[in-house]
């Protein structure tokens, strides 16, 4: 498994590439390499280098990239919208996750009741305790998946260690959601 480090398809331009090429802006469909090489007036071959990270176009070709996909040179090189720069900075959020926050926070009485709500979760400590113990979890699993069924059965004989990993991941989540629910009085009377 590759490094995402390390790795150029990872990188933010073809990262923004790829996202950008799911839906033309003017029909809504995928857009195709070879049709975005007919934009750039290149071949589909030095697209696929765009894509993957094997290469990055030239000023020209940013600039009709921009163009054609109506967005800022920012969103297309890094990731993130102009608008949103200072916000990524401050909190490493993705340009998404910024728009999304953004848009729960209108004045429609339903998003402010839901902004409120995200906005108390991301404020509670337990939160982000929770999505560290969730992470440690998911890694555990995904180590344990990707062992054969001879390693787990000498290293944990007699166990379903991914499976009881399965339901103890399942089970966290369950727990923090009941908790939160119960904190926010949805639950007066459930035991947790």
């Amino acid at each position: 498994m590759a490094n995402k480090q390390n790795d150029p398809y990872f990188d933010p331009f073809p990262t923004s590439l790829r996202k950008l090429m799911e839906k033309n802006p003017a029909t809504g469909n995928p857009v195709t390499p070879n049709e975005l090489a007919e934009v750039l007036g290149t071949t589909a071959q030095a697209i696929s280098y765009y894509i993957n990270g094997k290469r990055k176009p030239g000023f020209d070709n940013i600039v009709t990239l921009c163009k054609f996909f109506d967005v800022s040179a920012d969103f297309l090189l890094f990731g993130i919208d102009t608008k949103n720069i200072d916000m990524h900075k401050e909190t490493g959020l993705s340009n998404e996750a910024i728009e999304m926050l953004v848009n729960a926070h209108n004045t429609n009485n339903e998003a402010n009741d839901i902004y409120e709500l995200l906005n108390s979760i991301l404020s509670d400590r337990a939160f982000y305790e929770f999505i560290e113990d969730v992470d440690f979890h998911a890694a555990q699993l995904k180590e344990l998946q990707s062992l054969d069924i001879t390693e787990l059965e000498k290293r944990f004989p007699g166990v379903n260690m991914v499976g009881y990993s399965k339901w103890s991941l399942l089970k966290e989540i369950d727990s923090f959601i009941l908790s939160q629910l119960k904190k926010r009085g949805y639950l007066e009377d459930y035991e947790l």
